[in-house]
């Protein structure tokens, strides 16, 4: 039998990083698919390299992120520590999922590769202003938050159901790590993609927050 995991992320999960490897661990993925990387992403995540993972001495990292933000909108004033958090952190699903496959030489499949889409706003940006105790304490509110119609999100669901499909006829456990709505939205992903559940293919869903339960474990459920 060939599983599918869709995990639910907030892409702006301080914590995101760290819960995403407790489900890795659990899991055991034989491969990885995530989202494609926005124009915003990608920007992040080079700073994140260039300006925040190389840089050991911390004030270089923390100056970089505010560069980053105030750059980008110069109204914003944002906590300090909270925007080095940011940089640090977006991304997650992405750039963790890159480095443990490269490390355990595990297929990485993009599921928006070739899709083309107008950038998203962030809603989190304005929030950059808070402590980190308070933004992550948003953040982890997003994951229970009802999901809302969304046209683009279901777009991009009907774009990727066919690739998970199609992916998880070669892969034993297949891991997806995708924003929250895919996972839980209105004719999301997991709507599409559990429509094609038979005996051989088993699909399941989870919301990243749910790794930090004190008795968390995914064996027995596979």
């Amino acid at each position: 039998m060939n599983n599918i995991l869709i995990c639910g992320t907030i892409h702006d999960d301080f914590r995101g990083p760290e819960r995403l490897a407790r489900v890795i661990r659990e899991y055991k993925p034989t491969a990885i698919a995530v989202e494609s990387q926005s124009s915003t992403k990608e920007s992040l995540i080079r700073l994140h390299t260039r300006g925040g993972r190389l840089c050991q001495i911390p004030i270089l990292g923390e100056l970089a992120a505010l560069y980053y933000f105030r750059r980008n909108n110069p109204k914003l004033k944002p906590n300090p520590e909270t925007a080095t958090k940011y940089i640090e952190s977006y991304g997650f699903e992405s750039w963790f999922s890159e480095e443990h496959a490269r490390r355990n030489n595990l297929p990485l499949f993009n599921l928006e590769d070739g899709l083309v889409l107008p950038p998203e706003k962030n809603n989190f940006w304005p929030l950059v202003n808070l402590p980190p105790t308070k933004f992550q304490e948003s953040a982890d509110n997003y994951y229970n938050r009802e999901q809302q119609h969304n046209e683009r999100r279901e777009t991009r669901d009907e774009y990727m159901a066919p690739r998970v499909l199609d992916i998880s006829k070669e892969q034993e456990k297949l891991l997806i790590v995708i924003g929250n709505a895919h996972a839980y939205g209105h004719n999301c992903l997991y709507d599409l993609v559990s429509q094609a559940q038979t005996q051989d293919l088993n699909v399941k869903r989870m919301k990243l927050i749910e790794a930090d339960k004190p008795n968390f474990c995914l064996g027995k459920t596979w």
